[in-house]
């Protein structure tokens, strides 16, 4: 069982869609799906606490899984960090020292030139012909909202009906 207790059509559900990478359309998460929908006249009630139970364990694995991923984002960022400090530190030891390239039983450690275009240092006034322009255009929603509040009808926008959503509580 899980978290919550998952009624066994609702853990069917659960493995099924987990074995199909959440795909609804499938065959199995079909029957799954069409099989619930008929049975849920029967026991309304008992068949949407379920759903919503799967529903509830679903997100809250989610956010567990989120919360784990943003750990361990951060422990990557620390390590990349500490390895390009770590390459830097030796890199000026090397440059310092003027050693040559040294075979290690595991690496073989040299420094070179980095390749690629030469870095470039841009100060002082750009004359314009060397500048280029970019122009970014965005509707103001805002302005939009206010205008169509106001009753104003534009050729260019209009309110959209707002949607619905299930709130479990």
């Amino acid at each position: 069982m899980t978290l919550f207790e998952l009624s066994a059509d609702m853990k069917a559900l659960d493995d099924i869609l987990a074995e199909n990478g959440g795909d609804l359309s499938s065959p199995q998460s079909e029957e799954i799906l069409s099989q619930w929908e008929n049975e849920l006249e029967n026991d309304l009630s008992q068949k949407v606490d379920g759903y919503c139970r799967l529903i509830r364990e679903l997100e809250s694995r989610a956010k567990a899984r989120a919360d784990e991923a943003a750990r361990l984002m951060e422990r990557s960022t620390i390590d990349e960090s500490l390895g390009r400090r770590l390459r830097e530190r030796l890199r000026l030891v090397w440059e310092a020292r003027r050693l040559p390239a040294i075979e290690t039983a595991s690496f073989r450690v040299s420094l070179a030139r980095n390749g690629g275009k030469a870095p470039l240092d841009v100060h002082g006034i750009v004359p314009p012909e060397f500048t280029k322009s970019k122009t970014v255009v965005e509707p103001d929603k805002e302005r939009i909202r206010e205008a169509l509040d106001r009753g104003e009808t534009l050729d260019f926008a209009s309110f959209m009906d707002r949607g619905t959503r299930i709130s479990i509580r």
